[in-house]
């Protein structure tokens, strides 16, 4: 039903243009990125990819895996044309699952909100940023705040989260130059991929074939 309404818009057509400008410039190597629920579209380019002398993966990654302190799922097509298999990229950071202990040696623990902000929720990372900013800050409710204040799971103060806070739980650096009105930047930010997260997943693609095994 999803991709249905995606179609219906004009807009959603254009998650079918990466395989056009693909199938036209065959690049070395191609890394798609978009909500889990594109990965059956991502499943059939990698179908059509293998096809033209790709070796390709797909599959849902999480981002607090790779540093960033956020618990973002998203849908990821990796392919290759110079390498014989691709995967994706080993975890550095524990999974956040809410049973589970944070620390399992020989991964880092997740990093919570509070880790990376110095306020915010401490025993999680944060909910998953987005355009609009999500429970505990931005436009959307603030249900989630209050509970988590009541429940002594938030630090410091709680006042709106700003355009270069969303961008740190992003994985930006505090000084990332964003342009634009308060609401514009933190669309921008929203809307990013976590560079922290952009960077685990490139590397196995960017690397020789030699290094990404040793890794």
């Amino acid at each position: 039903a999803g991709n249905k309404m995606w179609l219906a818009d004009p807009r959603g057509r254009l998650i079918h243009q990466p395989m056009r400008f693909a199938r036209a410039l065959r690049p070395d190597w191609i890394a798609m990125e978009e909500v889990p629920a594109v990965l059956p579209i991502w499943d059939r380019f990698a179908y059509e990819l293998r096809r033209g002398g790709y070796a390709t993966w797909t599959g849902i990654l999480s981002a607090e895996q790779y540093g960033v302190p956020q618990t973002r799922r998203r849908a990821f097509l990796l392919a290759s044309r110079t390498k014989n298999t691709v995967g994706p990229p080993q975890p550095i950071h524990t999974r956040y699952r809410s049973n589970t202990a944070r620390f399992a040696p020989p991964l880092k623990p997740w990093r919570s909100m509070a880790d990376a902000l110095g306020r915010g929720l401490t025993d999680r990372p944060a909910y998953t940023v987005t355009g609009g900013g999500n429970a505990w800050g931005g436009t959307y409710a603030r249900r989630t705040l209050r509970a988590a204040q009541v429940n002594g799971r938030w630090a410091g103060p709680t006042h709106r989260l700003t355009a270069v806070e969303f961008g740190v739980l992003q994985s930006f650096p505090a000084d990332y130059p964003w342009q634009g009105t308060a609401s514009s930047r933190q669309l921008q930010a929203g809307n990013a991929v976590p560079p922290a997260f952009a960077a685990a997943v490139l590397s196995t693609l960017a690397l020789p074939e030699s290094l990404t095994r040793a890794a």
